[in-house]
């Protein structure tokens, strides 16, 4: 006859083989994201993309743009694409997110 200690054990082995289930799991979806990312990225750059307009006190993309978009010179708010940008680099922060506008390209620093 099975003891409790037994059921307990046997439980516990059945909820820990679960959960190592599912961390694979979690782990699979995040490679195939980052995978799918990397995809559409390489995608952009072999299309001709038209370069975009930034104005000196920034303009906003929505939606974002490729960074390959955004002519030389100017400050970007880089999360993959770009929401925003400006050619002055201001205060250097994104006016949407706050997050540090980065440089894009030559800069004459």
């Amino acid at each position: 006859m099975w003891s409790i200690r037994n059921i307990l054990f046997a439980l516990s082995l059945g909820f820990l083989s679960l959960g190592l289930v599912a961390c694979d799991d979690d782990s699979t979806q995040s490679e195939e994201s980052e995978a799918e990312v990397t995809e559409s990225s390489e995608a952009a750059e072999e299309q001709d993309l038209p370069m975009v307009e930034v104005a000196d006190d920034g303009t906003e993309f929505d939606p974002p743009v490729e960074k390959e978009q955004i002519p030389d010179g100017a400050w970007i708010c880089d999360m993959r694409t770009v929401h925003y940008a400006q050619m002055e680099e201001g205060d250097a922060k994104c006016p949407l997110c706050n997050m540090d506008l980065v440089p894009h390209g030559d800069h004459d620093h």
